[in-house]
């Protein structure tokens, strides 16, 4: 999650859409999870979705550092969102997702 909501200016956009597909079971679990209202796991997918949206068009290739001023909010709000959810579920700080 780190990664993600700051990466790397070296960072190719194909590595930052990787971590995000890495993170498709896990955001599923937490939104299949009754413990977790839906506003804050619709607020994490939304998030990613929107991460996702700010690099459609780009090729893998494409060096992420011209993208980082766009998706710098929605990193820090996918970060926050993803602490939110971990807090709730009483999961261990050192739990990465995937």
């Amino acid at each position: 999650m780190q990664f993600l909501a700051a990466p790397d200016p070296a960072t190719t956009v194909g590595e930052v859409r990787g971590a995000l597909d890495k993170l498709d079971p896990t955001f599923q679990a937490v939104h299949d999870d009754d413990a977790v209202p839906d506003d804050e796991d619709d607020a994490l997918l939304d998030a990613q979705d929107d991460y996702r949206d700010q690099i459609a068009d780009l090729g893998d290739d494409t060096p992420f550092a011209p993208t980082l001023a766009a998706t710098s909010s929605i990193g820090q709000a996918m970060l926050h969102d993803y602490e939110v959810v971990r807090q709730r579920l009483a999961c261990p700080s050192n739990l990465e997702p995937g």
